[in-house]
């Protein structure tokens, strides 16, 4: 249903302008830059980002991203262009349409300003300034000590963007979906493991950092662990609404940990201790 690209700025360089038929959200190795982007017959408005910056393009409109700094820029898409695609089947459609969405984006004045909660642990909001920053609240059903927050952007219907974050030395509880899910850590140090069901001895560990980018195979289970000594969050780009809208069960979720887990866990901290010890 979804798909990410990486494209890198050089120091001043711009991107194309274009527009699509699909949700796209966007979040930045590097700035300061900008992002222009225009409605049919609206005056453009500017969009200023930087390093950690996180907001969505309004689908069908005209955008152009600039990098206004000395270094290259890295930018992250992740959009809903598979699944558009395969259910319109049509190019013209998707890259060659003049039809204007108004209810999702009207040139607002306040795309950059607009905050609105709906729920402690959902925000309307275009743009997060900077996604590591921005304040979490408690996600108990994941685990004590979780947080996280979840932003409906730019109108969108597809795609969910949400940050979650692990205090040092917790792991959440392991949980699958159906629909593939593109997680991007953006801060601390630990490790992942996904496995089909049944299959945990062929499970697949991911050691990350700040940068680390993947996907777990569509409904796999996955388990973030943070062994560290400082807070770990991470950044998930999926589509539970579209799921849901589609009259499918979204996710599941494991009520106690794997007794291989647990097992691991412990040793993982054993490990650790050492080291922190030695820093």
């Amino acid at each position: 249903m979804l798909d990410g690209r990486i494209v890198e700025l050089p120091a001043h360089g711009n991107t194309d302008s274009q527009r699509h038929f699909f949700e796209m959200g966007v979040y930045l190795f590097g700035g300061p830059g900008h992002t222009i982007i225009q409605q049919e017959g609206r005056k453009p408005q500017r969009i200023d980002w930087n390093y950690r910056t996180l907001f969505s393009i309004p689908m069908n409109v005209h955008y152009q991203n600039f990098n206004d700094s000395n270094q290259p820029v890295r930018v992250l898409s992740v959009s809903s262009f598979p699944f558009l695609m395969n259910a319109i089947d049509s190019e013209q459609f998707i890259f060659d349409n003049e039809f204007v969405l108004r209810d999702r984006y009207d040139a607002e004045q306040d795309f950059q300003e607009t905050a609105k909660y709906i729920m402690p642990n959902l925000v309307e909001r275009n743009l997060v300034p900077d996604a590591v920053k921005h304040e979490t609240v408690q996600q108990k059903h994941r685990r004590a000590g979780a947080t996280g927050m979840r932003w409906q952007m730019s109108g969108n219907s597809m795609l969910s963007l949400r940050v979650s974050e692990l205090v040092p030395e917790m792991h959440k509880m392991a949980n699958r979906h159906s629909s593939d899910a593109f997680i991007l850590f953006l801060s601390g140090e630990g490790y992942s493991v996904t496995w089909a069901e049944g299959r945990y001895a062929q499970r697949t560990r991911i050691d990350w950092k700040e940068g680390t980018l993947f996907v777990p195979p569509t409904y796999w289970y996955h388990q973030h662990l943070n062994p560290g000594s400082i807070p770990a969050r991470y950044l998930a780009i999926h589509t539970p609404r579209l799921v849901q809208n589609l009259g499918l069960r979204f996710i599941d979720q494991l009520k106690s940990d794997l007794p291989e887990i647990e097992a691991e866990w412990k040793e993982e901290l054993q490990q650790k201790s050492p080291r922190e010890v030695e820093k």
